[in-house]
């Protein structure tokens, strides 16, 4: 897809989406595929870990292809991951090529503990377009606090050979991202003078330091943006401030159980139970109520107006944030992309977010639950995207 029609159709869609259109006469520019939804960690602001088995596999390459050979010349690129860590899926490097000679950008999120440095020379060769690290914590206390499963000093030795060998390589691909969650309220954007051509992204406050240090890691290596973000709730299944609090008791409880041996035993598995309770299915929703009517209102969801998300066995949902799979819309292995996302399932969708009111929705999970569509927006694209939709869309 060139740069001009990849124009044409961000005009379209937004035209669309701004007119809350129920059928669209064009594809999804973005796919997210999930080439595994399996997973080697158990980490805190992630819901992997309570899929059940039958839920745990990796796409076949046949059915990879056939999406693949559909939406050639018409997505814009293809996000090789969802609930799973893609490298697990023993095919993906092929995969990558393959897309790749088709003319459809790739990109992986990956939490970088199965890397090495022929898995990463493989990666840059097969074309991969961007790469995206989940690093969550500065410091090795915070990082494997959150990423249960992993060893700081490894994960980051492997970001760093990553780095090396896409320097020795001469390569301007894959744009390399690092991302860290943080829960603190304290976030804000600035730049990085000491590290000029590291574009930074919201990074709270009080860890500025600990964020200057962990980048003098990176001096003098090809890594294009650092992005800090608060995590989302996964359509209602991560009850955020719950966790938060309930670390923070947990944490308090080691401390006085240090004082008081007798009771550490009780107190700890008190609080141990509570925190296991912070995942839900529902949320108090966090939205006003328009004044006078009783009716609450929420930013229109985009993902129905421009994407779709393929499961590992190849059924199709309305957006990645569906992470249990409640909103069924088809089966890319039996049906065509193009018919799924003008199915009368998604046209539904659209009509209901059409009407910019919760009581339209609040029978629909996750969508009631999330807090995707409670974030402040900039003509129906959350601000903290913004930046990242333009230089994905716009600036490449």
């Amino acid at each position: 897809m060139n740069k001009l029609n990849h124009v044409f159709d961000l005009f379209r869609i937004s035209t669309n989406f701004w007119f809350k259109k129920e059928s669209c006469s064009y594809f999804p520019i973005r796919l997210w595929i999930e080439v595994s939804s399996r997973c080697n960690l158990s980490c805190r602001f992630c819901v992997n870990k309570n899929l059940s088995a039958c839920e745990k596999g990796d796409m076949e390459v046949s059915l990879y292809k056939k999406i693949i050979d559909e939406v050639t010349g018409k997505v814009h690129d293809v996000n090789l991951f969802h609930r799973g860590e893609p490298l697990l899926n023993k095919n993906i490097i092929p995969m990558i090529a393959y897309a790749n000679k088709k003319g459809v950008k790739t990109r992986i999120h990956t939490n970088a503990t199965l890397m090495d440095r022929e898995i990463d020379r493989k990666m840059i060769m097969a074309g991969l377009d961007l790469i995206s690290f989940s690093f969550d914590g500065f410091t090795k206390e915070e990082y494997e606090k959150n990423r249960t499963g992993a060893i700081f000093e490894k994960s980051l030795a492997n970001i760093i050979d990553f780095l090396e060998v896409k320097k020795d390589l001469k390569s301007k691909k894959p744009y390399t991202i690092i991302q860290v969650i943080q829960d603190g309220e304290a976030l804000f954007c600035k730049e990085t003078p000491e590290h000029k051509g590291v574009k930074h992204k919201g990074v709270e406050q009080k860890s500025a330091e600990q964020e200057k240090a962990f980048l003098e890691n990176f001096k003098g290596l090809p890594l294009d943006k650092i992005v800090v973000r608060k995590p989302h709730n996964w359509g209602g299944l991560l009850t955020i401030d719950k966790i938060n609090n309930e670390i923070t008791e947990a944490e308090k409880a080691e401390e006085e159980a240090e004082a008081k041996p007798e009771v550490e035993t009780e107190v700890k598995a008190e609080v141990k139970k509570e925190a296991k309770a912070g995942i839900k299915t529902e949320i108090e929703a966090e939205i006003e109520t328009k004044e006078g009517t009783g009716i609450k209102k929420y930013a229109c969801c985009t993902f129905p107006w421009y994407s779709l998300t393929v499961f590992y066995d190849g059924r199709v949902f309305l957006c990645p944030q569906d992470f249990e799979g409640k909103i069924y819309l088809g089966d890319a292995g039996r049906e065509k992309i193009e018919e799924i996302f003008n199915g009368a399932v998604i046209r539904d969708m659209r009509k209901r977010f059409g009407y910019g009111r919760i009581d339209k929705i609040d029978n629909i999970i996750p969508c009631r639950d999330c807090d995707r569509i409670r974030r402040k927006t900039f003509m129906g694209i959350p601000l903290e995207y913004l930046k990242i939709f333009l230089r994905d869309n716009l600036m490449e």
